[in-house]
């Protein structure tokens, strides 16, 4: 499976909206989804998106508005991945858990 397939795998097992894949410098190496209507998630496309992942928590989680977004390293690039509406409190974190491990997963087999 390639880069774009895994990503578009993990988007569709966890039903959200669009994600990417970026390298250390930041370039976007992979995208997939809808990024049409997502206002913020365009502006972690970058390097510095690189240090959030510092947290104990992981995924990193963020959010703005109804926006949110998981943060996850899988070897050398970082895949970000983003949804609506997140969930409240420990249901977030939950669901935030599963995605990463799905992360690790599935691009851990290419």
């Amino acid at each position: 499976m390639d880069h774009k397939s895994a990503l578009e795998f993990v988007l569709t097992q966890h039903s959200l909206v669009c994600g990417a894949i970026l390298r250390e410098d930041g370039e976007v190496v992979q995208q997939a989804g809808d990024f049409s209507g997502m206002e913020w998630a365009p502006s972690l496309l970058n390097a510095t998106s690189f240090v959030l992942l510092d947290g104990a928590i992981r995924p990193a989680m963020l959010g703005e508005g109804r926006e949110f977004a998981l943060l996850e390293r899988a070897g050398p690039w970082l895949v970000i991945v983003f949804g609506l509406d997140r969930a409240e409190g420990m249901e977030h974190i939950l669901f935030a858990r599963r995605v990463g491990a799905s992360i690790m997963q599935t691009f851990a087999a290419n």
